[in-house]
């Protein structure tokens, strides 16, 4: 076949094999970033009908005007639900399990523990996000000892409808009813697997707005109307339901005028929104923490994606090119034979096209390794064919028309010469199809700067976020969440922790000290509302963690038994609401609590964001729960494994049902790997790309330089005559590609600095535009291309001169 030609060419073969690998390449790196662009585009859109689902939102009880939070107060919710003609269904929905509790089932008088994330719902939740039921029913859902199941830990744990499951003793036993199909893997509710009727808990309780409320309307173009109706519906309800019950600001102690603040700044804070359920992934002002997206990183992505197409298929235009007069002897013959010029056009676009499926063969095979290698790590998606079914169409109808249209302009430029011109002698490149082929070049160069540049800015600011000095000591520093109880004998524990020499200190804290939100509280002070995030701990922790005390003092032990609470709030704090040591806020109980100290602005968020508002509180002697996430400082060279069996056999002691390796116990490291993973992932993957973009360049100058050597020998063999040296030919062709990579710097640089630029605007604290990092890019471009060029054009500049002259 006349495509399969280009391989016996001789010099032309590696060429041509170098080309289809290139495109190979190149089509299996487009694949797999649209497999992740379409992931991320299409998150929460294999809800059914889920242009019409919305979640109420509420103000954020950060303090921060401009963030919503994912949250709404039930009694208020189900006023709402009740007062719009527009909804058709709502009710609340976790967006992941969030009672992980062990189960157990009982087969052949063997009881067999399962471990189960159970999310809650109520009302018309189900229906409003389409969960499709395939045995049982939702119906039967009706009390709070009844589960739905979906059909993968049915499968997992060969449960079936009627099974019943033992939970905290066998008189608490809870009945599977309903089997429902697994919500989509590109969805907020992926790991939704066990629902659970939550019936009226919290009904009619104003104070507890930790509660995700889902809803399908009838008619989408209406939420702005809706917003606008429902506005003055809570306010009425608010103001009758909830502070018609509330003392007078006389009897709280506080002025009228400061008591009508509070209320209106509640009343801002509980006005409903409708986020859309298809923009919560890219959605930037949401301070609830869920899975989220980056429109800046998706954009990346495509960028590069095309960028490599754009490559590859520069090379094979090249490639084109460089066989022209090659080739243009031949297809003048045949139009001395009598071939068309139509037949001829056709056939040499037949030719691509072949070639082009060949290499989206080789593509689909590279593909496959991908999916067997270690590297799936870096996208969120499954890669299989089998489940992107539209992307893989997508890149084969996008590889053939590029491949036609690339090929048309080269296959008519070959077939219009004069046959008898042609055949009267030897035809060589000409200098228009010089400077196309350097042009083509020099767009591969600029293309590859810039892909480095952004890359290696990447890679920095994930490891400077990682590197940060976050105002705290996390050096020898493990982790692990317990219980309730378990924090309520924390100091007994704590004993029985430090029995084992290698752990030096415990500390106490509610959850995560590294996340995006947590307990948000609103206070009453000097007339006006303060917003802050409130972080509970044992008194010891701001010392444990080597939190760096302003002003005032660290919290002491008789602070525990203070049952009105104590403050030490960031210095953010003190600036945004002008705090001093003898003011007093309200705590969590009746009385004020006392603010003792001022620490520095640590970082208890990403670096995305800025620090705001927080307090360390202790809760004294009368708290609402007990601090039960333990933060363990272990000696310098110990024996991990040896601390970690050690902490897990002592908190089995206190958890039963629980075996010492089933803790999880993690670094804090770990925990800030965590938080950065997607910028860890996307430094990879366009680490990875950049290096196959390089790679195909590199191909490209392979093959010009292997064109320019096979066109120029007869020169190349006069200027040896003529007493050029070796070093002096090389030198020659060096220095054109010299020329041509410091020209794409000088476009390449701002290109890259302005990219660079939007994508660090996105952190609140982004690592410094260094300058080696550009002068590294244009070094090590230059020092693989001029090895590319030496290596490729060596045996050119060695050949014997009377050899090239006999035969040129």
């Amino acid at each position: 076949m006349a495509s399969f030609n280009i391989f016996r060419r001789g010099s032309s073969a590696m060429s041509g094999i170098l080309n289809v690998l290139g495109m190979a390449v190149a089509f299996a790196a487009f694949y797999i970033i649209l497999v992740q662009v379409d992931y991320d585009l299409n998150f929460n859109k294999g809800i059914k009908d889920s242009e019409k689902v919305f979640v109420m939102s509420s103000g954020s009880m950060d303090g921060d005007a401009d963030k919503r939070q994912l949250n709404f107060c039930r009694p208020l919710a189900e006023i709402i639900l009740e007062a719009s003609p527009n909804i058709e269904f709502g009710g609340i929905l976790s967006f992941s399990g969030t009672e992980d509790s062990r189960y157990w089932i009982e087969r052949d008088g063997v009881k067999q523990d399962i471990d189960l994330g159970v999310t809650n719902f109520s009302g018309t939740a189900l229906e409003a996000l389409g969960v499709e039921v395939v045995s049982g029913s939702i119906e039967d859902l009706s009390d709070t000892k009844s589960f739905a199941i979906s059909e993968s830990i049915a499968e997992k744990f060969d449960l079936e409808i009627g099974m019943s499951l033992g939970y905290e003793g066998y008189a608490n036993l809870r009945t599977v009813k309903a089997i429902f199909k697994d919500l989509p893997e590109n969805s907020h509710f992926k790991d939704v697997k066990v629902l659970r009727n939550l019936g009226d808990d919290g009904i009619t309780n104003f104070s507890e707005w930790g509660y995700h409320y889902f809803l399908k309307v009838y008619d989408p173009s209406q939420i702005k109307d809706m917003e606008e109706s429902l506005s003055s519906v809570t306010r009425e309800h608010l103001m009758k339901d909830y502070f018609g019950n509330f003392p007078s600001a006389e009897e709280l102690g506080m002025t009228q005028e400061a008591m009508d603040e509070a209320i209106s700044t509640f009343l801002a804070m509980a006005e409903v929104q409708f986020m859309p359920l298809e923009g919560l992934y890219y959605a930037s002002n949401i301070s609830t923490p869920i899975e989220r997206g980056s429109k800046t990183t998706t954009v990346i992505l495509i960028i590069v994606a095309l960028l490599i197409v754009c490559i590859a298929f520069i090379n094979y235009i090249n490639f084109f090119f460089a066989q022209i007069p090659e080739r243009i002897r031949a297809v003048n013959t045949k139009k001395v034979l009598g071939c068309t010029r139509r037949e001829l056009i056709i056939s040499t676009v037949i030719e691509s096209v072949t070639l082009i499926l060949f290499a989206l063969a080789l593509a689909f095979a590279f593909v496959m390794l991908f999916n067997m290698s270690q590297l799936t790590h870096l996208i969120s998606a499954d890669s299989a064919f089998s489940a992107n079914i539209g992307v893989s169409v997508l890149t084969v109808i996008i590889a053939v028309i590029i491949a036609v249209v690339s090929s048309l302009y080269p296959a008519f430029y070959i077939t219009s010469f004069e046959p008898a011109l042609v055949l009267k002698g030897s035809f060589s490149g000409t200098k228009t199809g010089q400077r196309l082929r350097y042009t083509l070049i020099g767009l591969q160069f600029v293309i590859s700067l810039v892909l480095i540049i952004c890359s290696s800015f990447i890679i920095l600011q994930r490891r400077y976020m990682v590197d940060f000095d976050m105002g705290f000591d996390k050096e020898q520093l493990l982790f692990v969440h317990t219980t309730e109880y378990i924090g309520q004998n924390a100091e007994t524990v704590e004993e029985q922790l430090k029995a084992n020499p290698q752990i030096l200190d415990v500390s106490w804290a509610a959850g995560n000290l590294l996340a995006a939100t947590r307990m948000g509280w609103g206070r009453d002070f000097n007339g006006t509302v303060v917003n802050f995030q409130c972080y509970a701990v044992s008194s010891d922790f701001p010392e444990f963690m080597g939190i760096e005390i302003t002003e005032g003092r660290s919290f002491r032990k008789e602070d525990e038994n203070n049952p009105n609470g104590t403050f030490i709030f960031n210095e953010a704090a003190r600036r945004t609401y002008g705090f001093t040591l003898e003011d007093r806020v309200s705590g969590h109980a009746d009385q004020d609590a006392a603010i003792v100290g001022f620490c520095d602005d640590f970082s208890f968020k990403t670096l995305k964001e800025e620090v705001t508002p927080f307090a360390l509180y202790v809760f004294g002697s009368e708290p609402w729960w007990h601090p039960s996430t333990a933060f363990i400082r272990v000696a310098a060279g110990a024996d991990y494994n040896e601390v970690k069996k050690h902490i897990g056999k002592v908190l089995s002691e206190w958890r039963y049902d629980f075996s010492p390796d089933e803790w999880e116990i993690y670094f804090f490291d770990e925990n800030i790997n965590w938080t950065y993973r997607k910028e860890e992932s996307l430094s990879q993957l366009i680490s990875l790309f950049t290096l196959i973009a390089i790679i195909i360049s590199l191909m490209g100058v392979f093959g010009l330089v292997m064109f320019e050597t096979q066109y120029r020998r007869r020169e190349i063999a006069l200027r040896r005559v003529n007493g050029a040296t070796v070093g002096e030919i090389l030198a020659m062709f060096c220095s054109r590609f010299v020329k041509i990579v410091l020209i794409c710097f000088a476009v390449a640089a701002p290109i890259g600095w302005v990219i660079v630029d939007r994508y660090l605007a996105t952190f609140a604290h982004r690592c410094p535009m260094y300058w080696w990092v550009f002068v590294l890019a244009l070094v090590a471009v230059l020092a693989v291309t001029i090895g590319v060029v030496v290596i490729r054009s060596w045996k050119a500049a060695t050949d014997d001169p009377a050899n090239a002259l006999k035969t040129e």
